[in-house]
């Protein structure tokens, strides 16, 4: 079909993000529905998924780049959760099991925080009606997660944080400092006004996002 159905998790926002043609809709909207209503955590499936990211976190430690951003996250935002590298470390990867999962996507993957964006070719009253009948029944207790606290990022002067390794084969950096807020006013117009290599942008047919 050339049909999508990507899942994402960052330090902030978890999306699902289907992109199909108009005709597909009815097969992807019922997969759509079943991934972020119905998942099973099932163990083996799980297993087996937590023994690829155990070899992803080994292998990653021979790229420098694959590894750079987690160094200046823990750098910037040292006591902060914004310094937890997205991917784990092997000790938390190892513990975590699929009940852990589960339990973490009922307490966090509530209605009162989910937003839906539809894009494409499509009449509108519709489709509000084909996405109430598809996910109205999603019913969930509101969140119990305590806000995120602001990180500090105390520094006043540069830093330097160099990361030694005798045999790699390049070497990789990362230039950064203190930004803004996406509240602000010029959250979007500032990065447009910017070279293209100085700046890494957070994410912001038909395409569904959850």
């Amino acid at each position: 079909m050339g049909a999508s159905v990507d899942t994402y998790a960052g330090k902030e926002v978890a999306k699902l993000i289907a992109s199909f043609a108009v005709k597909d809709q009815d097969l992807l909207f019922d997969i759509i529905q079943d991934v972020i209503t119905k998942p099973t955590f099932d163990q083996a499936e799980f297993d087996k998924y937590k023994q690829r990211q155990l070899l992803q976190l080994t292998q990653q430690k021979e790229s420098p780049r694959a590894v750079v951003a987690s160094y200046f996250n823990r750098f910037v935002f040292e006591g902060h959760p914004y310094a937890n590298p997205l991917t784990g470390i092997p000790t938390s990867v190892s513990a975590v099991s699929a009940a852990d999962a589960r339990q973490f996507y009922q307490k966090n993957y509530t209605t009162d925080w989910a937003a839906i964006a539809v894009v494409g070719d499509f009449n509108t009253a519709a489709m509000k009606k084909r996405i109430t009948d598809l996910l109205g029944n999603w019913k969930t207790a509101l969140t119990t997660s305590p806000a995120l606290t602001e990180p500090a990022l105390l520094f006043d002067k540069s830093r330097v944080l160099l990361i030694n390794k005798d045999d790699a084969r390049e070497t990789t950096f990362l230039i950064g400092g203190k930004g803004i807020r996406q509240s602000s006013p010029d959250f979007i117009p500032l990065p447009l006004s910017i070279p293209f290599w100085a700046v890494a942008l957070h994410p912001g047919s038909m395409m569904l996002c959850v």
